[in-house]
């Protein structure tokens, strides 16, 4: 309702609690996105490939990354 009242030029009111639950989620996602790509989880925590190698479509991913996520 929000959306379609913003795109229609009309006046526009967001609920309190809408509001906080998209504010909320966005830092968290922020929040999450900081932790993932700082230097020490990038080398450290998560697998790193400074310089990309070979690409294996259909490799496993305990054997490409020891079990670790990509970093970004």
């Amino acid at each position: 309702n929000y959306m379609q009242a913003v795109m229609e030029g009309g006046e526009a009111t967001l609920d309190d609690e809408v509001a906080r639950f998209t504010f909320a989620n966005e830092l968290r996602d922020l929040a999450t996105w900081a932790y993932k790509s700082s230097e020490y989880v990038g080398e450290e925590v998560l697998a790193y490939l400074p310089i990309p190698g070979e690409y294996i479509a259909c490799g496993d991913l305990d054997t490409l990354t020891g079990g670790k996520a990509w970093s970004e």
